[in-house]
């Protein structure tokens, strides 16, 4: 029913004012707390590549109930929901680990970069980066849609892309 009916989800409210939480929220449609993600302080829950902790391997998000459903499921951004457990590169909070087939994207925020009244190359760099893969993802899918249409080549149009911007 999704992919014969679409979704666009226009209205809905942060569970948390903070990223993590409400990104935690927001995959597994839960509070935040009851995965725990949520921030104790005025810093983010997950800032750094080699700190540890992130959305629990138990916990079931959307991508992985639609991955269940035979649907091909990708996120592009900001996961900002943990990467590692014992050890830095266990990638045991990965998105691939949390039904994501594909992650192309940020593990982390960009916090050490954000510097008031500063401009920073590495956000023009990403920025310049997530448009090109943009374009290349739209034009990919609209040759396979005309393809289908056409009736030259049966394409299994089972797919969920999540865009997950920089900011919440």
């Amino acid at each position: 029913r999704l992919a014969s009916e679409g979704v666009k989800l226009t209205q809905h409210i942060a569970a948390a004012p903070l990223c993590s939480p409400s990104r935690a929220a927001f995959m597994t449609g839960r509070y935040a707390i009851r995965s725990g993600m949520v921030s104790t302080g005025r810093v983010q829950v997950l800032l750094f590549l080699g700190g540890s902790g992130g959305l629990p391997p138990s916990e079931t998000t959307f991508a992985k109930r639609l991955q269940q459903q035979g649907y091909t499921t990708g996120l592009i951004g900001k996961w900002h929901l943990g990467l590692n457990c014992e050890h830095r590169g266990d990638h045991c909070h990965h998105p691939n680990q949390h039904g994501f087939s594909y992650f192309y994207g940020l593990p982390f925020t960009l916090f050490n970069d954000c510097v008031p009244g500063e401009s920073s190359g590495v956000l023009e760099n990403l920025q310049h980066s997530l448009y090109n893969l943009t374009l290349l993802l739209g034009l990919g899918l609209f040759t396979m849609v005309c393809v289908r249409v056409l009736g030259l080549y049966q394409v299994s149009l089972w797919l969920l892309v999540l865009f997950s911007l920089l900011s919440v």
